[in-house]
């Protein structure tokens, strides 16, 4: 039995017609920057640019604001702190991968004192830095922890 019901009449795409839909293998830096929605990444581009791409998170050790940490993936502790309850305060990462106020920034906190509220009130971005800015709850107790804040640039 043939494949089609009538084999010479197959509606598809024949040898001597174009492809419409192209996409070629991507380059090492086309893979790392990801613009193109036409490009496949091999295993072995991928794995040429991981390093760029998946990266350890590096520490900047305890201290006041600002903090210096210029890579894609950090962790940042601030010593010093003291936030009363009801009260926010700044804390700015210098880093010299944020391009502009339109680079996005995700960002948690860890190591808040017993009984306080911290929350992430907002994460902005400037060109070379952002600025997290922490609060603490209403009624709860003053924050005096140093805190680490872990952070990705996204882009």
């Amino acid at each position: 039995m043939p494949k089609f019901a009538t084999p010479n009449a197959y509606a598809g795409r024949q040898s001597n017609q174009n492809l419409t839909g192209q996409s070629r293998f991507a380059k090492a830096q086309e893979a790392l920057s990801g613009l193109s929605d036409q490009l496949v990444i091999s295993p072995l581009t991928l794995a040429s640019v991981n390093n760029a791409l998946l990266t350890s998170a590096a520490t900047v050790v305890a201290g006041a604001s600002p903090r210096v940490s210029n890579t894609r993936i950090g962790q940042v502790i601030f010593s010093g702190v003291s936030i009363a309850a009801a009260a926010s305060q700044s804390f700015v990462v210098t880093n010299s991968l944020v391009a502009s106020a339109a680079t996005v920034i995700s960002a948690q906190i860890y190591g808040a004192t017993d009984g306080s509220a911290l929350n992430i009130k907002s994460v902005t971005a400037a060109a070379g830095s952002f600025t997290i800015v922490l609060n603490n709850g209403a009624g709860a107790t003053t924050d005096i922890a140093n805190l680490t804040v872990t952070f990705i640039v996204l882009g």
